[in-house]
């Protein structure tokens, strides 16, 4: 057979009249195909579970705002707040930081009302896809519960508690809306329009908490620590102006150098204990100055309401989408059985 010979339009013709007649001689095969589909389609529309979303956006003050904030102060002081490091949840590290395993699994174990109970959310999760039901075949799984702050080493609780921190990360979607702005967008998506809604509001929730503490963290111990040393200086040097005043109103004998001396010490310790208090205060000024730079502004923006955003496959367009999927396959099974049969 030469394969490269043109097709001729007659060639050509005839062959797209024998793909019409062979159409027409099967039209009521892909009809039934396509209508068997077609119902499948609907069928599946039907029994398909809604999937509701919440989504919950906040904005968060960067390191570069906030210490611009309050480098003029820090200069009068003699510092320089213009210089460090870039933070550990900047950019992609905020959003691999919510999907972790930490924050998710403290989502789901926070205790939260439904079904007239005060229970770990995970209890819903479980509940909505009959995880328990499941269970109750299964001795091992009699005695699993799940609480905040209970320790490992439950080998069944750790591998359910696992297998649904996967689940629930994997429909998690964290991203920015406005990098300029630093808007952050935390949707979730699920069968549960409850578990949705309270799941991305613990989560935020949770992960905010835990950032805004990660960042002050030091700076406010910093700042204790100085607020104690000033504290006690300050009751050192009050009580050596109460001892200078105390001895000056005894009116000894202003001729005998000796009566002097206590007094004196005391003036000196008065001035050391001045001049530490001073620089204390500075730095604890700087230390608080530092704390406010340090602690991030995070404002809520949106938050998820019910009803949430509601997303199901229609029943036409089940059907038209199966029915098509139908004709296609019935086709191309009519066609592979003309070409065996010769």
């Amino acid at each position: 057979m030469d394969y490269n010979k043109e097709v001729s339009v007659s060639d050509f013709r005839n062959m797209v009249l024998r793909g019409a007649r062979f159409l027409k001689k099967n039209i009521l095969v892909l009809f039934i195909g396509g209508f068997l589909f077609a119902c499948l389609g609907i069928l599946y529309a039907w029994l398909m579970k809604p999937s509701y979303t919440a989504e919950m956006t906040f904005a968060a003050e960067s390191d570069k705002q906030g210490m611009n904030a309050y480098s003029g102060i820090a200069a009068q002081f003699g510092f320089d707040l213009s210089s460090g490091g870039g933070s550990v949840f900047e950019g992609e590290n905020l959003m691999h930081f919510f999907k972790s395993r930490m924050l998710v699994e403290r989502a789901l174990l926070t205790p939260v009302e439904f079904d007239g109970q005060t229970k770990p959310l995970i209890y819903r999760y479980i509940s909505t896809n009959k995880m328990d039901e499941k269970w109750a075949e299964t001795p091992l799984m009699k005695g699993v519960f799940f609480t905040a702050g209970q320790p490992d080493g439950n080998r069944a609780r750790d591998s359910v508690l696992n297998s649904i921190v996967k689940d629930v990360s994997a429909k998690l979607v964290v991203d920015k809306v406005d990098k300029k702005n630093n808007i952050t967008a935390v949707r979730f998506s699920g069968s549960d329009e409850f578990f949705a809604k309270t799941f991305v509001e613990q989560l935020v929730s949770n992960a905010l908490n835990f950032y805004m503490d990660y960042k002050s963290k030091k700076s406010r111990q910093n700042v204790q620590i100085l607020q104690k040393q000033a504290d006690s200086v300050k009751a050192l040097l009050t009580g050596g102006i109460y001892e200078i005043a105390s001895t000056n109103d005894l009116n000894l004998n202003p001729l005998r150098q000796i009566t002097r001396a206590p007094i004196q010490r005391k003036q000196v310790d008065v001035q050391v204990n001045g001049k530490l208090y001073e620089e204390i205060l500075k730095q604890l000024e700087l230390a608080k100055i530092t704390m406010r730079r340090e602690t991030p502004l995070v404002q809520v923006i949106d938050v998820p309401r019910y009803p949430l955003e509601k997303k199901k496959m229609g029943r036409l367009k089940g059907a038209f989408i199966f029915g098509f999927v139908g004709v296609v396959l019935t086709l191309v099974f009519l066609v592979v059985k003309r070409i065996f049969r010769g």
